[in-house]
């Protein structure tokens, strides 16, 4: 008798359409290459940022006319990975530069203006509607794994990461069976950008060589996002992480059970 098994559940939350590819494409791909079935949620709008008809005004189209194309980008780039199924939370990106003045676009709950209190962090990390969607959307798709930003990774990447993490938790606190989260380590957007070496070390490394090219093509998918540029040092960080994995190419991650939340 066949089985009815659910296959498992790999979550991706991430900030801005390219980011899913550039911080764990291969692992996303190898992961659905395994009979894993992926979702992506996608924080942003994405409204700021595209050379649109490379002519090297990458902050100068309207948010109206970026937004669109951004979103054909994420399908394409998500489509070549396997990922099953996106979830847009559609949240204002935090600025519009016209190459005069910029302009804030930032969402009431998606604010990162201003701070939380006195801690360094915007608004939007600490906003429960925020955390309470995503723990919906934790809670549907009941994930064997969730994957996000590191914490030290850009403005609005730290704020996604965050909010992650509290929702994260609050699911597994109010009964939501998951597996455990993974923060992705250097990627394109580090802190760091000389140094690949993060604190704290990656944990687990994934061997994401047979799923290289993948990546490479779903990264291209992005194509006003001039990610050409970012290719070589993508690749000098999966080849550090995949010397210590020993294979040619490899992710890192944090991981944390969910143990740790109870």
């Amino acid at each position: 008798m066949a089985s009815t098994r659910e296959p498992p559940c790999l979550l991706i939350a991430m900030a801005h359409g390219d980011d899913m590819e550039f911080y764990c494409g291969g692992t996303v791909a190898k992961f659905v290459s395994e009979g894993w079935r992926a979702v992506l949620v996608m924080f942003t709008a994405n409204m700021p940022g595209a050379d649109l008809h490379n002519d090297g005004k990458f902050l100068e189209h309207p948010p109206e006319a970026v937004a669109p194309a951004r979103e054909e980008e994420v399908h394409a780039g998500a489509s070549e990975l396997g990922v099953d199924t996106i979830v847009q939370m559609g949240f204002k990106d935090s600025a519009y530069y016209t190459g005069q003045r910029v302009t804030w676009l930032g969402d009431p709950d998606y604010n990162l203006q201003h701070p939380v209190g006195h801690e360094p962090l915007p608004a939007a990390a600490g906003n429960f509607r925020c955390i309470q969607k995503l723990q919906a959307v934790l809670d549907k798709h009941k994930p064997e794994i969730v994957i996000t930003h590191n914490f030290s990774s850009g403005f609005e990447h730290t704020c996604v990461a965050t909010m992650v993490n509290q929702a994260f938790g609050q699911a597994v606190r109010d009964g939501t069976k998951l597996g455990s989260l993974w923060i992705a380590a250097a990627a394109r957007h580090s802190a760091w950008e000389s140094d690949v070496r993060l604190f704290p070390s990656p944990n687990i490394l994934i061997d994401i060589t047979d799923h290289w090219t993948t990546k490479l093509r779903a990264i291209r998918a992005h194509k006003t996002q001039h990610v050409e540029s970012a290719i070589p040092k993508i690749e000098a960080v999966a080849r550090y992480w995949g010397i210590a994995r020993q294979c040619r190419y490899a992710e890192p991650f944090s991981m944390i059970q969910d143990a740790r939340y109870r």
